[in-house]
């Protein structure tokens, strides 16, 4: 029987911004040697890292397989899978182009900024979600999007999703099961990135971390903005089950969008691909590394922001 534990896609409404890329060149004047705020925040502008030859599984809302600045890289059937039934993998929400260009857009885009962390990284994509106004996505097709990614390679993968979870209540075992087994397999094994959640409202209150990222062998992710300050809604480790891991941009972040277009979006779910993109780059640098060594050369070169409970151990750069 299907699991009808349902988790929700959330991203920060008011964030919303599409444009055609003819507009973006345009209307904000940019040359094509700029790249995003977030980029340069993680030191990754004037790396000559790019992520090659590194698999990174998106599992979102699909993928727009006709986006001119991803032209022969992401195929259905090949590299890109549906696991809704009934479904295509073709994006028509936004969100699921978004978070995998910002893992791995282009280092020439047709609109004239860079915004992919990992240009040549290997995307894989897989569809999660339903194709409603308010996409839902079901934990068990979730897991088996999971299995497919590690079938196929990935060393990495991103999970731009969320349900909410009250400070102190426990995480979804079949999340922490899978992350555990992978994460510690001995040839070569995967490293799992979920976003932290949008929940918060500060000043007035703060959210504890979502599940699955709560679950303690997948890494949460915060937002900040371009002043690396914490996201007015960027949820918080308000117990010792939800860890808040580290923080990565999250606030008008410039990428991909279904249509062929670009969009600003703001989020945690913007911010966990920035990680899991950055991650690709660690890897490319030294494949050898397992699961737990990522992490821990991740976590050697966090930049500490403030307090943990809001910003995990800081934001992650090369």
């Amino acid at each position: 029987m299907r699991d009808a534990s349902e988790i929700a896609l959330r991203f920060h409404d008011a964030a919303f911004n599409a444009i055609a890329p003819a507009d973006v060149y345009r209307s904000m004047k940019f040359g094509r040697s700029d790249v995003t705020w977030g980029l340069k925040a993680m030191n990754v502008a004037a790396s000559s890292l790019t992520g090659k030859g590194v698999k990174v599984a998106v599992l979102d809302t699909g993928f727009d397989l006709h986006h001119a600045d991803f032209a022969g890289r992401v195929n259905d059937g090949k590299n890109a899978k549906s696991f809704v039934n009934n479904v295509n993998v073709q994006d028509v929400n936004g969100h699921g182009t978004h978070c995998a260009g910002t893992v791995g857009g282009p280092a020439i885009s047709v609109g004239g900024i860079r915004y992919g962390v990992a240009p040549d990284g290997e995307l894989l994509i897989g569809k999660v979600f339903d194709n409603g106004s308010r996409p839902r996505a079901f934990d068990d097709d979730i897991i088996k999007a999971i299995e497919w990614a590690d079938e196929m390679g990935a060393r990495i993968i991103s999970l731009s999703l969320g349900s909410t979870r009250k400070a102190g209540e426990g995480v979804r075992n079949v999340y922490e099961t899978i992350a555990r087994r992978l994460r510690q397999r001995n040839d070569g094994g995967v490293l799992m990135f979920a976003a932290a959640g949008n929940g918060s409202r500060r000043p007035h209150y703060r959210e504890p971390v979502d599940d699955p990222a709560a679950s303690p062998s997948i890494l949460a992710v915060g937002a900040i903005d371009e002043s690396q300050a914490v996201a007015d809604f960027s949820n918080a480790q308000l117990d010792d089950i939800g860890v808040l891991d580290f923080c990565a941009p999250g606030i008008d972040v410039y990428s991909s969008v279904n249509g062929g277009g670009f969009a600003r979006f703001d989020g945690t779910s913007m911010a966990t691909p920035h990680a899991a993109g950055l991650a690709a780059l660690y890897l490319e640098r030294d494949p050898g590394l397992s699961p737990d060594q990522l992490l821990t050369a991740l976590l050697s070169r966090v930049k500490p922001l403030g307090d943990p409970a809001d910003y995990g151990r800081g934001l992650v750069r090369l």
